[in-house]
């Protein structure tokens, strides 16, 4: 009766019988696996940020890692990747930021919100301000005051 109260799975008797082991630790797995709500999975799994795009009547959905960076132009944010340009959901970068604070990234405009880790080479301009190198060729200006920043998220000397 103790071992009803207690939930008791198996009981293992000796001698152990490595067989008989195994197939007690699997039903023991098996059953916490079972048990695990929605939540307590999405808990334990990482889950990877996506960026909500709006396609035709709809939205999907783009990994941010994907993304070098985003831009305001005309009210709309854009999510800018190595190849494309995509409109997103959000109307003012304030909200990009909000939504993702532990991205790290960097507003190196007024409307230029950089992820730094895609940064591969960089050139002092006079007025010291920066241009920065991305994937496939890509180029952005760094505005003077956040040249600092820039350097010290991506370590440029």
């Amino acid at each position: 009766m103790q071992a009803f109260d207690a939930a008791a799975i198996d009981y293992v008797l000796k001698p152990v019988y490595e067989e008989r082991l195994a197939r007690t630790l699997n039903r023991i797995r098996a059953r916490q696996v079972r048990r695990l709500s929605t939540a307590e999975w999405n808990a334990i799994l990482p889950s990877l940020p996506r960026v909500a795009i709006k396609a035709g009547g709809g939205k999907v959905l783009l990994d941010l890692k994907l993304v070098s960076y985003f831009e305001l132009e005309e009210d709309k944010v854009w999510a800018v990747t190595a190849t494309e340009r995509h409109c997103t959901i959000w109307k003012t970068l304030r909200e990009v930021e909000q939504t993702y604070p532990e991205a790290g990234m960097v507003r190196i405009q007024r409307n230029v919100l950089l992820r730094p880790e895609v940064i591969v080479g960089w050139k002092p301009l006079l007025g010291g301000r920066l241009k920065v190198r991305l994937a496939k060729g890509q180029e952005l200006i760094v505005s003077r005051a956040m040249v600092e920043a820039i350097k010290s998220r991506v370590s440029l000397s």
